[in-house]
């Protein structure tokens, strides 16, 4: 799956949502192809994303207005990367929520897109709350 992942990052494939279940959110910042979906800009509506997919954080990803609530739910298993070459991070905004409770069995990773073995303090922007 880690493979996919690299070869659509390295064609900078972009998609809109081809079906696969994330969740309510706005269409222009959330495209998915094959359970690979790439995040970006302001998500102003509910989100849930699944651990059945991997997701990929271009660049900066803001969750809510500041003003009106938007509740991102993460699945238990699901994995996050960020993406190193636009340093890709999370921001739950002011009036927004997280809801991400992993488990010992199906804990919830967040990383960087780089492979494993290269990867390194500093890889991607990380998680704002």
């Amino acid at each position: 799956m880690f493979a996919i992942l690299t070869l659509l990052l390295a064609c900078g494939e972009k998609s809109e949502d081809t079906g696969a279940d994330v969740g309510t959110s706005n269409s222009s910042s959330v495209s998915c192809e094959n359970n690979i979906c790439i995040l970006s800009g302001t998500i102003t509506e509910d989100l849930t994303l699944e651990a059945k997919n991997q997701y990929l954080l271009r660049g900066g990803v803001f969750i809510g207005d500041d003003v009106n609530e938007t509740i991102l739910t993460i699945e238990p298993g699901t994995t996050i990367y960020g993406e190193s070459s636009t340093d890709g991070m999370l921001a739950i905004r002011r009036n927004s929520k997280i809801y991400a409770e992993g488990r010992a069995d199906a804990p919830i990773v967040f990383t960087s897109s780089k492979e494993a073995g290269t990867r390194g303090r500093g890889d991607w922007g990380g998680l704002i709350i």
